[in-house]
């Protein structure tokens, strides 16, 4: 096969150079626009929650929270979105075990990523 190596009797294929190129690139972009995105939405509320005056004063640092969580929520289906491109519509990489091809499960394994809990 090639572009196979051998490695004390274990066989394993090399990726191609331009696979993990482009697996980068999608990466960085998507880093890159989560970056954008969580910096645009803590700016607005920023600049907006001060100068609103119906919500309480208090209540205005749960609007802030919520809406970073927001944020993170937005970047967790992001990244799961990557890896289905990545994955179905590219076809660089696999998943291994019971992984079953729902969206629920990239995501499930994206917000797990994310968190810092593991790697799937």
């Amino acid at each position: 096969m090639p572009g196979a190596t051998a490695v004390e009797g274990l066989r394993f294929d090399v990726p191609r150079m331009p696979s993990m190129l482009l697996v980068a690139s999608i990466s960085i972009a998507v880093v890159a626009f989560c970056t954008y995105l969580h910096y645009e939405l803590l700016s607005h509320l920023n600049e907006h929650l001060p100068a609103n005056e119906w919500i309480p004063r208090r209540a205005k640092v749960l609007v802030a929270v919520f809406g970073a969580m927001m944020s993170h929520a937005m970047q967790v289906t992001i990244f799961a979105g990557a890896y289905i491109l990545i994955r179905d519509q590219l076809g660089l990489g696999t998943f291994g075990g019971q992984f079953q091809n729902h969206f629920a499960n990239f995501w499930y394994f994206s917000i797990e990523t994310y968190t810092s809990l593991g790697m799937g």
